[in-house]
């Protein structure tokens, strides 16, 4: 079976690091693994996309980001869809993803926002090969951008 998730994701970057958080599904057949996530999330019911992003964003980094607009105000955003297992589910995911401006001195505090949740951190951009291993579709999807 197969069940449909909309969530929101952020690509934050900021002086050749992207923010992200470490992450291990507890409740696969493979808890060893850690991977590398965007801040992101489901919307809560009612709530918009734009400001499911800013709190899932400030809930899993600490962070509050300042998204870009366009030249008519609309935020920059990208549609994507996948498949992903977590917790031994299958999700065919539709995430919006948004983009954030730098801000100077941003540091992802130290969170513990959810028994997955291993901590947050601006990686290396140097380095998203290899922590996107795990999920080739989110480090694709990067490219794209």
């Amino acid at each position: 079976m197969i069940t449909e998730k909309i969530r929101t994701s952020l690509v934050w970057i900021y002086k050749d690091h992207i923010l992200g958080f470490w992450a291990q599904d507890l409740k696969s057949n493979h808890p060893e693994k850690i991977y590398f996530f965007l801040p992101g999330g489901k919307p809560n019911l009612g709530e918009s996309l734009i400001n499911a992003v800013l709190r899932e964003t400030l809930e899993e980094t600490g962070l509050s980001p300042n998204l870009i607009f366009d030249y008519q105000g609309m935020p920059k955003q990208c549609l994507k869809t996948y498949f992903m297992e977590w917790g031994n589910i299958m999700y065919y995911c539709k995430t919006t993803y948004f983009f954030s401006q730098s801000i100077p001195n941003a540091h992802p505090e130290k969170i513990k926002d959810a028994d997955y949740h291993q901590g947050s951190l601006w990686l290396p951009i140097c380095q998203i090969h290899e922590a996107m291993k795990e999920t080739p579709i989110f480090l694709n999807h990067l490219k794209e951008f």
